[in-house]
């Protein structure tokens, strides 16, 4: 399956999620909204549908974001 073959070490993902690890400190995770990061982080570990969640809290408190959050396509097309 596509997921088995992602999350196969070593890992694009894991390797995209290293590069932006750290979490924003922004308004909006000031206010308990996820962060792309932390959608990431669920989708590198294995959370594909964990990740998607994290992705439509963030498009439901910012639509506007729905362009720029690519992750969630990766997230959408690896999801069983």
């Amino acid at each position: 399956s596509r997921r088995s073959f992602l999350f196969q070490p070593p890992s694009v993902a894991a390797a995209a999620v290293g590069i932006t690890s750290q979490i924003s400190t922004s308004p909006a995770n000031a206010a308990g909204i996820p962060s792309v990061s932390e959608g990431m982080s669920a989708f590198a570990s294995g959370d594909v549908d964990r990740s998607i969640g994290i992705y439509d809290t963030i498009l439901e408190n910012d639509p506007r974001q729905k362009p720029y959050l690519w992750q969630r396509g990766l997230s959408l097309y690896y999801a069983e």
